[in-house]
């Protein structure tokens, strides 16, 4: 079988058509994805910024900057002695039902002691953070004395 210099044109020809109409395509199709992408990031951005970005600007303006502050440390505080309080109930059977006045009442009085020592702990940790970040407050102590 002969192939004529025709028929490679003709091949040649269509190849090209074939190979124009794939890259319209891929163009277009590229073009629509980054649109719809830039569209899609576009809305996650608003809705972070409206909401957590507008909240805190809002606290921060009618607190104060060192009021804010306060406020975000305890309540973290607050999440921690939640939680803590959470594992001691499990800990001490707290959530059982089948638990007499007495060992309630018992185990209540327990659970507030070692509240009351995580609470202790939560405040020496701070204190020994406090130091760390400062260590010229104690060269400073030492030389008022």
């Amino acid at each position: 079988m002969k192939i004529t210099n025709q028929q490679i044109f003709a091949m040649q020809e269509i190849a090209q058509r074939l190979d124009k109409k794939n890259t319209s395509e891929n163009e277009d199709f590229a073009t629509t994805l980054k649109k719809a992408s830039k569209e899609e990031q576009k809305n996650i951005e608003k809705s972070v910024t409206n909401s957590d970005v507008d909240n805190f600007i809002e606290k921060l303006t009618t607190m104060g900057a060192s009021a804010f502050w306060l406020q975000f440390n305890y309540d973290k505080i607050q999440e921690k002695i939640d939680k803590k309080r959470l594992e001691l109930m499990e800990q001490l059977g707290l959530n059982e039902e089948n638990l007499e006045e007495e060992e309630k009442e018992s185990a209540m009085g327990e659970l507030e002691k070692m509240l009351q020592d995580y609470i202790k702990e939560l405040s020496e940790m701070a204190k020994a953070r406090k130091e760390l970040e400062n260590p010229n407050a104690n060269l400073q102590a030492l030389l008022n004395i």
